[in-house]
Protein backbone atom coordinates (compact mmCIF):
# COMPACT_ATOMS: atom_id res chain seq x y z
CA UNK A 1 0.00 0.00 0.00
CA UNK A 2 2.91 2.06 0.70
CA UNK A 3 4.22 2.11 -3.16
CA UNK A 4 0.92 2.67 -4.08
CA UNK A 5 0.48 5.65 -2.14
CA UNK A 6 4.10 7.36 -2.87
CA UNK A 7 3.07 6.94 -6.68
CA UNK A 8 -0.36 8.47 -6.29
CA UNK A 9 1.52 11.34 -4.63
CA UNK A 10 4.08 11.93 -7.44
CA UNK A 11 1.16 11.15 -10.47
CA UNK A 12 -0.71 13.40 -9.10
CA UNK A 13 1.77 15.96 -7.90
CA UNK A 14 2.41 15.77 -11.66
CA UNK A 15 -1.23 16.41 -12.81
CA UNK A 16 -2.20 19.04 -10.28
CA UNK A 17 -4.51 17.12 -8.69
CA UNK A 18 -3.99 18.76 -5.29
CA UNK A 19 -4.02 22.08 -4.45
CA UNK A 20 -1.08 24.10 -4.36
CA UNK A 21 -0.46 24.70 -0.97
CA UNK A 22 -1.56 20.67 -0.05
CA UNK A 23 0.95 19.16 2.46
CA UNK A 24 1.93 16.20 0.97
CA UNK A 25 -0.31 12.49 1.31
CA UNK A 26 2.29 11.13 3.41
CA UNK A 27 2.18 14.07 6.12
CA UNK A 28 -1.27 12.97 6.19
CA UNK A 29 -1.08 9.06 6.67
CA UNK A 30 1.67 9.54 9.01
CA UNK A 31 0.20 11.75 11.47
CA UNK A 32 -3.09 9.45 11.09
CA UNK A 33 -0.92 6.16 11.89
CA UNK A 34 1.06 7.86 14.60
CA UNK A 35 -2.35 8.62 16.41
CA UNK A 36 -4.08 5.51 15.34
CA UNK A 37 -1.29 2.98 14.69
CA UNK A 38 -2.52 0.66 12.52
CA UNK A 39 -2.39 -0.36 8.84
CA UNK A 40 -4.51 1.56 6.38
CA UNK A 41 -7.10 -0.07 3.96
CA UNK A 42 -7.54 3.00 1.57
CA UNK A 43 -7.81 6.66 1.19
CA UNK A 44 -10.14 9.03 -0.23
CA UNK A 45 -9.59 13.27 -1.33
CA UNK A 46 -12.58 14.64 -0.27
CA UNK A 47 -13.96 18.19 -0.67
CA UNK A 48 -15.93 20.58 0.04
CA UNK A 49 -17.13 24.31 -0.63
CA UNK A 50 -14.81 25.24 2.61
CA UNK A 51 -11.73 22.53 2.65
CA UNK A 52 -10.02 19.66 1.19
CA UNK A 53 -8.88 16.54 3.01
CA UNK A 54 -7.24 12.85 2.78
CA UNK A 55 -9.83 10.26 4.34
CA UNK A 56 -7.73 7.12 5.56
CA UNK A 57 -9.81 3.77 6.66
CA UNK A 58 -7.30 2.70 9.44
CA UNK A 59 -7.57 -1.15 10.87
CA UNK A 60 -6.12 -0.46 14.41
CA UNK A 61 -3.74 -2.75 15.96
CA UNK A 62 -6.62 -3.59 18.64
CA UNK A 63 -8.69 -4.63 16.00
CA UNK A 64 -11.25 -1.13 15.14
CA UNK A 65 -11.79 0.11 12.10
CA UNK A 66 -11.59 3.95 11.98
CA UNK A 67 -11.98 6.20 9.13
CA UNK A 68 -9.47 9.49 10.08
CA UNK A 69 -9.64 13.11 8.13
CA UNK A 70 -6.79 15.06 7.87
CA UNK A 71 -7.31 19.00 6.45
CA UNK A 72 -5.17 19.01 3.12
CA UNK A 73 -4.07 22.32 3.72
CA UNK A 74 -3.12 22.47 7.29
CA UNK A 75 -2.24 18.44 7.59
CA UNK A 76 -3.90 18.05 11.06
CA UNK A 77 -6.13 15.42 12.37
CA UNK A 78 -9.98 17.42 12.10
CA UNK A 79 -11.41 14.10 12.91
CA UNK A 80 -12.24 10.56 13.12
CA UNK A 81 -15.04 8.00 13.63
CA UNK A 82 -15.28 4.21 14.58
CA UNK A 83 -17.32 1.85 12.56
CA UNK A 84 -19.85 0.13 14.62
CA UNK A 85 -22.76 -2.29 13.39
CA UNK A 86 -26.62 -1.11 13.04
CA UNK A 87 -27.04 -4.14 15.16
CA UNK A 88 -24.74 -3.04 18.06
CA UNK A 89 -26.61 -2.57 21.01
CA UNK A 90 -24.87 0.92 21.88
CA UNK A 91 -25.67 2.27 17.93
CA UNK A 92 -29.73 1.56 18.02
CA UNK A 93 -29.91 2.78 21.09
CA UNK A 94 -28.23 6.09 19.79
CA UNK A 95 -30.00 6.76 16.76
CA UNK A 96 -33.20 8.56 16.54
CA UNK A 97 -34.16 7.50 12.51
CA UNK A 98 -34.20 4.86 10.78
CA UNK A 99 -31.49 3.57 8.19
CA UNK A 100 -34.51 4.09 5.81
CA UNK A 101 -34.80 7.93 6.70
CA UNK A 102 -31.14 8.56 6.62
CA UNK A 103 -31.02 6.94 3.19
CA UNK A 104 -33.68 9.27 1.94
CA UNK A 105 -32.24 12.46 3.16
CA UNK A 106 -29.24 11.43 1.88
CA UNK A 107 -30.73 10.86 -1.78
CA UNK A 108 -33.01 13.90 -1.39
CA UNK A 109 -29.39 16.07 -1.05
CA UNK A 110 -27.53 13.65 -4.00
CA UNK A 111 -30.24 11.85 -6.04
CA UNK A 112 -28.50 8.90 -7.88
CA UNK A 113 -27.93 5.47 -7.08
CA UNK A 114 -26.34 4.56 -3.42
CA UNK A 115 -23.03 2.11 -3.72
CA UNK A 116 -21.97 1.93 -0.32
CA UNK A 117 -23.33 2.65 2.98
CA UNK A 118 -21.73 2.56 6.76
CA UNK A 119 -22.78 3.33 10.22
CA UNK A 120 -20.21 4.82 12.52
CA UNK A 121 -20.07 6.71 15.64
CA UNK A 122 -18.22 10.45 14.88
CA UNK A 123 -15.09 10.90 17.79
CA UNK A 124 -16.63 8.08 19.51
CA UNK A 125 -19.81 9.76 20.27
CA UNK A 126 -22.36 10.71 17.80
CA UNK A 127 -24.10 8.00 16.06
CA UNK A 128 -24.21 8.54 11.83
CA UNK A 129 -25.04 7.58 8.77
CA UNK A 130 -22.30 7.70 6.26
CA UNK A 131 -23.63 6.96 2.07
CA UNK A 132 -21.64 7.33 -1.15
CA UNK A 133 -23.89 8.47 -3.89
CA UNK A 134 -23.40 8.00 -7.68
CA UNK A 135 -25.31 10.94 -9.33
CA UNK A 136 -26.49 10.70 -12.61
CA UNK A 137 -23.61 12.61 -14.04
CA UNK A 138 -21.18 9.95 -12.94
CA UNK A 139 -19.93 12.53 -9.85
CA UNK A 140 -19.27 10.32 -6.52
CA UNK A 141 -20.64 12.13 -3.13
CA UNK A 142 -20.43 11.34 0.41
CA UNK A 143 -23.48 12.19 2.64
CA UNK A 144 -23.16 11.60 6.17
CA UNK A 145 -26.45 12.44 8.51
CA UNK A 146 -26.20 12.79 12.24
CA UNK A 147 -28.28 10.04 13.35
CA UNK A 148 -29.41 11.64 16.33
CA UNK A 149 -30.86 14.73 14.53
CA UNK A 150 -31.94 13.58 11.72
CA UNK A 151 -29.52 16.31 9.68
CA UNK A 152 -27.59 15.79 6.95
CA UNK A 153 -23.79 17.48 7.93
CA UNK A 154 -21.47 16.78 5.16
CA UNK A 155 -21.97 16.61 1.42
CA UNK A 156 -18.12 16.17 0.11
CA UNK A 157 -17.12 15.58 -3.33
CA UNK A 158 -15.36 12.13 -3.53
CA UNK A 159 -12.11 13.37 -6.31
CA UNK A 160 -10.12 10.09 -6.21
CA UNK A 161 -9.86 6.48 -4.44
CA UNK A 162 -7.26 3.93 -3.73
CA UNK A 163 -7.38 0.37 -2.34
CA UNK A 164 -11.19 -0.65 -0.33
Amino acid sequence: MAAILGVLGAVSAYLGLFPKRAVPMETCLAKSLERFPGRTIWVEYLTTEHERFYEFEVETTDGHVLNVECNAETGEIVEYSRHASPEDPLFAQAVAITFEKARALALAVKPGRIVSAETYFHNDRTPFYEFDVITPAGKEYKIEIDGTKGEVVAVEDEAWEIGG
